[in-house]
């Protein structure tokens, strides 16, 4: 595979860790809805598609990105972003690519006050549809009560053929009971995720974590536990009853 496309994985795998400020969807209808016909379209139409269900109903949903090998999964945006192309001999430039992604089609309730249960159809709709496209990885959702997890399942590999995938948070990861800070509870989570699968992943982004009405230590721990647990419990932890945390990766 060429640089270009290692470079573009690596990026894939970084820990984005977003802020839901959302209230808990409360006195959740259950009867029929009005609908409304929604277009997301990105080269990661899942996650934009989750974005918009986040910001429409208020629930908790998590998103982890494919892992694309299939050099069709990609294409090439060099002159769109590169502003410096001048400045090389033509082709000598590296390369910037992104997910070729594409377009989704989604009904929606009208109302913003849905229940769980019209939520994880909403999310079953979302990896439908994403598979239906034959493009990017295919996906599944799993719940714990309120709290929805968008995994891959599936990706083309380099050939083309379509092959199972397990996502990177499906690790086994422990971590020594001690208390940490915020970003210390992050990191640790990171670090042990790193030691697991032998993968860099980073936090280059953050905001919104801290809040004056939580204490600045947290107590946790783990014992060959999934890392996705982990991480919703610390993001429980550390965040607030105003402030649900969820992340992107």
């Amino acid at each position: 595979m060429s640089n270009h496309m290692d470079s573009a994985m690596r990026l894939a795998l970084l820990l984005i860790i977003a802020i839901a400020l959302y209230s808990k969807p409360v006195d959740a209808q259950t009867g029929s809805y009005d609908t409304v016909k929604v277009t997301v379209g990105t080269g990661r139409p899942v996650s934009k598609a989750v974005e918009e269900l986040v910001s429409r109903y208020g629930y908790v949903v998590t998103y982890e990105d494919p892992l694309l090998t299939y050099e069709g999964d990609w294409r090439d945006v060099t002159t769109q972003v590169r502003k410096d192309l001048d400045k090389y001999p033509p082709g000598a430039a590296g390369k910037v690519m992104e997910p070729r992604g594409g377009t989704l089609n989604l009904t929606l309730p009208s109302s913003h006050s849905i229940s769980a249960e019209t939520m994880a159809s909403l999310l079953e709709q979302v990896v439908r549809e994403q598979a239906n496209t034959q493009q990017g990885g295919r996906f599944r959702v799993e719940r714990e009560g309120e709290l929805f997890h968008v995994v891959p399942a599936e990706a083309r590999d380099q050939a083309g053929s379509w092959v199972p995938q397990a996502p990177l948070l499906d690790a086994a990861i422990s971590l020594p009971t001690e208390d940490r800070d915020r970003m210390s509870t992050l990191a640790a989570i990171t670090e042990a995720l790193r030691a697991a699968v032998g993968v860099s992943v980073d936090l280059p982004f953050m905001g919104g974590i801290d809040s004056p009405d939580h204490p600045r230590q947290y107590r946790l721990g783990a014992e060959n536990e999934r890392a996705r647990s982990v991480l919703a419990r610390a993001l429980t932890v550390i965040g607030s009853p105003a402030t649900r945390l969820t992340w992107l990766i």
